[in-house]
């Protein structure tokens, strides 16, 4: 078997691909499209580094360290003096970073095989905290350099450790040099990957002509001109949101002749996915209608079903129903659709208040022995269903049921919280007590945590319990514990890194303060020194991430003090004076807002959703228009970004929809949601009172969004 052929397969670091066609001297404009460009190729982050300050202090910076000296000329672009400069750099904390970045240099001025053996050194230590991006690096330069055999298995390298970032150039620079060696079949294996996994990145243009090369040539079984690829393409552009592209596929797909049935699905899809909903559901009920022998048209039935959901009015909801009903009728061989027609059957049937029904629908879900997510709710709500219909002790038995089928459910927490209020209900408050203690010791700054401390108290003094308060917490690690000690590698990282802060180079810092926090997740004074690195380069969900991995047990059960270290990372409290000035004389909680802003933006200002939503409180511009129409403001261009007024008009747009409906469950789910979704869910579920109408909000997104911002507001009461 070639080596390339093994690296295909499992895309193991043993594996050997790659190649390209390329000297410095080639690089002409009527070169083939594949054609490796060292000027015009994409780098990592770390090699297009380039620092604020960096540029005004390279020049007159009178470091004595060769090493702080060269990386200021690297940084500001001075490659040739930075590759001079670097050559002398001194053994000390920085000599590996110096030897990354002369490699950078040599490469950035054009000396590819010097730059190639610098770097493959530097891929070759496992220790090296940028040791990814030199076996990137070092391929690019062997490749432009002519030694396509050492540039795969530099590929081969990188592939091996899963990262996504720049994924799809170095498939494409793989299967160049893997044509270059002679393995035309590996090459098409790694270019069908390419087309498959990354139908809208720069690199699939250049790796579809090499593909359609090979295939002219005889030497691989498929094009990308072929209908089952392109649909797939298309498929994974539509699921992705990359609409206009899906478009022009299918565009070429109906000059084609290709299925017509299949065209207008995917089209159907696209629309909706642009949220142009009646022309999704118009396009999809044509395809239902006209190709009623198609095994696209169940899911042309279930797209169209779920387009009808967007509305609130009856008469589509009676369509919706009669469509899933029918895909299960008529289509009962097909687990998968039948799984996730049945699975919004049943959410309708709940958001319209009809708990009897919608309990039927779960229990058929059940017996489909349908897993997964889809398992998951409908075991919940089928639980909670006969909670509301009056069976407190069928809904104990599925909920002990579901704690012991999903231990590790994300709703196990909550499973255990409503067998506590299903033994209420039976009247045994010891039995109670005891399902409440397990969260409430464990994770009582959670959602279901709290909620059970709470529901605790109130049992407190009451006949048969004879402890009401929860246990004492397991142990749990919180900064200033003891540590465990550091790699050498990492401590290492950690001395370039401190070496490039006091050099004033935060941002050069950020990955080797990353690579020794990960490596150590049980060191909580790495993780402190990143969160803090992170936090000032505005990099929160980084530093969000670290804390959980160091200290997942503080920040589910640490008391206030002990999370006093943590607060601002995990739970900052930013825009204090904006927020209580637009609050004022409302009656709100500020912490409540404090919450909103966390869960929609984690305090980023520049913050912009896939939906177009932005800044601190993620306000639409459409939404923005009316709000200052309506305040007499001005509205202009990128003033969402100024957090001055996006807190005004945030507040202002939640504070209108808490006047209207009173209550901070309801006015989330409308700030999320929308308010007609809201108005359907308050008529038939609102009765049901918050703890229910939270559990039977049908919208996931909605309903954790809604939980996550009522527990974020508790955990600003207690830490601030």
């Amino acid at each position: 078997m070639r080596a390339s052929r093994r690296f295909v397969g499992v895309l193991s670091a043993t594996a050997v691909l790659i190649g390209v066609m390329c000297c410095p001297a080639a690089f002409a404009s009527s070169a083939a499209p594949w054609t490796l460009n060292p000027a015009k190729t994409a780098l990592p982050a770390s090699v297009r580094l380039r620092p604020a300050e960096a540029g005004k202090t390279a020049a007159r910076s009178g470091a004595k360290d060769a090493a702080v000296r060269g990386l200021l000329e690297y940084f500001a672009g001075a490659y040739p003096a930075a590759a001079a400069t670097l050559a002398g750099a001194a053994a000390g904390p920085l000599a590996p970073t110096a030897a990354y970045y002369r490699a950078a240099a040599l490469y950035r001025s054009g000396q590819f095989a010097a730059a190639a053996e610098a770097f493959a050194g530097q891929a070759s230590d496992a220790g090296f905290y940028l040791g990814d991006d030199a076996a990137l690096m070092a391929g690019l330069a062997f490749e432009a350099s002519g030694n396509f055999a050492n540039a795969e298995s530099m590929y081969a390298r990188r592939l091996a450790t899963g990262k996504r970032s720049l994924s799809a150039l170095v498939l494409l620079r793989a299967a160049v040099c893997a044509e270059k060696n002679g393995d035309a079949p590996g090459a098409g294996e790694l270019l069908k990957k390419l087309t498959l996994d990354h139908p809208s990145s720069k690199s699939v243009k250049a790796g579809d002509a090499l593909a359609r090369k090979l295939y002219r040539e005889k030497k691989i079984a498929w094009t990308p001109d072929a209908a089952d690829i392109r649909f797939k393409k298309a498929r994974t552009l539509v699921d992705r949101g990359r609409t206009s592209r899906a478009f022009k596929l299918l565009a070429a797909l109906k000059k084609s002749g290709a299925d017509k049935a299949r065209i207008g699905y995917l089209e159907g899809k696209a629309y909706y996915r642009m949220r142009k909903t009646k022309k999704s559901i118009a396009i999809l009920r044509e395809v239902s209608r006209k190709y009623p022998s198609s095994p696209i048209r169940p899911w042309a039935m279930y797209h169209e079903a779920k387009g009808l959901w967007r509305s609130t009015r009856p008469e589509d909801a009676a369509r919706m129903e009669k469509l899933l009903l029918a895909v299960l009728r008529d289509y009962p061989g097909d687990k998968r659709v039948c799984g996730v027609c049945a699975r919004h059957l049943m959410l309708l049937r709940l958001e319209r208040g009809r708990f009897a029904a919608a309990r039927d629908t779960a229990q058929t879900l059940r017996r489909m022995g349908v897993g997964g997510d889809i398992g998951e709710t409908a075991a919940r709500l089928s639980a909670l269903s006969a909670l509301v219909l009056g069976d407190p002790a069928r809904a104990a038995r599925e909920l002990e049921d579901f704690v012991a089928q999903h231990p590790k459910s994300d709703w196990a927490p909550g499973a255990r919280y409503w067998l506590g209020r299903c033994a209420e209900k039976t009247g045994d408050p010891a039995k109670a007590a005891d399902w409440y203690k397990v969260d409430a010791a464990a994770r009582p700054n959670t959602y279901y945590g709290y909620k059970s401390l709470a529901a605790l108290g109130a049992l407190s003094g009451k006949a048969g319990v004879a402890r009401a308060e929860a246990p004492a917490p397991a142990p749990r690690r919180c900064p200033g514990g003891k540590d465990a000690p550091l790699g050498a590698d990492s401590r290492r990282a950690m001395e370039a890194a401190d070496a490039l802060i006091s050099a004033g180079l935060p941002e050069a810092a950020e990955p080797a303060l990353a690579f020794a926090a990960a490596r150590n997740p049980k060191n909580g004074a790495a993780a402190l020194k990143y969160m803090r690195l992170a936090r000032g380069l505005g990099r929160n969900m980084s530093g969000l991430r670290a804390a959980w991995r160091t200290f997942p047990g503080c920040l589910l059960r640490g008391t206030a003090e002990e999370l006093r270290p943590l607060r601002e990372y995990v739970w900052p409290r930013l825009y204090g004076e904006l927020i209580a000035k637009n609050l004022r004389g409302s009656g709100v909680d500020p912490n409540m807002v404090y919450g909103l802003i966390r869960q929609e933006s984690f305090f980023n200002q520049n913050a912009v959703s896939g939906a177009g939503a932005v800044g601190l409180m993620q306000i639409m511009p459409a939404t923005a228009k009316t709000l200052c129409k309506r305040h007499k403001i001005k509205y202009r261009k990128g003033m969402l970004h100024d957090p001055a007024m996006n807190v005004r008009l945030g507040t202002a747009y939640f504070l209108d929809k808490y006047a209207k409906y009173g209550d901070f469950v309801s006015t989330l789910c409308s700030y999320n949601a929308g308010s007609a979704k809201l108005e359907l869910w308050d008529a038939h579920l609102r009765p049901l009172g918050d703890e229910l109408f939270t559990e039977f909000i049908p919208y996931t997104e909605t309903r954790n969004y809604v939980k996550k911002i009522m527990a974020g507001r508790r955990m600003y009461e207690m830490l601030y």
